[in-house]
């Protein structure tokens, strides 16, 4: 069972309620009932998904209090350096503005990084959410290591980038992708590193190359062409490791 599931297991009574909402600080994970006159954004018009983007509120009544890594050990209270928190009391006040998320989901996900993951080995689908309730990225662990797939996200619902992982390296081609959804960059790396051929596109859908050269380890190397939007050459650039060595146009 992966950590997200143990946790909505454990907490199973809060868990695709109304009124419970999740606050986050740190690893912690804040449940929270949404008092009936609190004050919040949640009629704003900008969310994409309302189940999954992040709120604001004035005041919030804590249930329950846990560390996201360590779900089954529960506090009644805990203080951190700008809160304190304590169940069945209230936290904020008027003109105070409370964070809180209507799924445990993008609770967990927030603030997950990649040494916290390896750290607490977490297995299974990951997911994070920008504050409108959109994907911002996507992907599979095995213990902590990313795997298969990776899709990231903007603001906008659009995929950015592509990254396939084995064991946490990176394999094949990273692609990058304009708003409109077409091409923008492809490149090889190795070792997390730009190494190998590097091309972008212009903004169209016949892939039309704008600029193609190499990277060694990082830094710019042997020839790169550039190209108008009609596909003839008016530069090219020589990289001896980095440094211009001559050009042409």
């Amino acid at each position: 069972m992966i950590l997200l599931d143990i946790i909505k297991d454990h907490y199973t009574e809060y868990i695709d309620q109304p009124n419970i909402v999740f606050h986050t600080n740190g690893d912690l994970i804040v449940i929270c009932k949404l008092p009936t006159n609190s004050v919040t954004d949640e009629t704003r018009d900008n969310i994409y998904n309302k189940y999954y983007a992040k709120y604001n509120s004035d005041r919030l009544k804590i249930l329950a209090i846990f560390n996201k890594f360590l779900p089954l050990q529960s506090f009644e209270e805990v203080t951190t350096d700008d809160i304190n928190y304590k169940v069945l009391n209230l936290i904020g006040s008027a003109n105070v503005c409370i964070n809180y998320y209507k799924s445990i989901d993008s609770a967990f996900g927030i603030n997950m990084n990649n040494k916290k993951a390896e750290k607490y080995k977490l297995t299974g689908k990951f997911i994070q959410y920008l504050d409108n309730g959109h994907i911002a990225v996507e992907g599979n662990l095995i213990d902590g290591i990313e795997t298969g797939l990776w899709k990231y996200y903007n603001n906008d619902c659009k995929i950015i980038k592509e990254i396939n992982y084995k064991s946490g390296n990176i394999i094949g081609k990273i692609y990058n992708y304009y708003p409109s959804g077409n091409i923008k960059v492809i490149f090889d790396t190795n070792n997390h590193t730009k190494h190998g051929k590097w091309v972008s596109y212009y903004n169209n859908t016949d892939k039309k190359i704008a600029v193609s050269g190499y990277y060694y380890n990082g830094t710019k190397h042997n020839y790169w062409i550039f190209l108008n939007e009609e596909g003839n050459v008016y530069c090219r650039e020589d990289y001896n490791m980095g440094t211009l060595i001559g050009q042409s146009k």
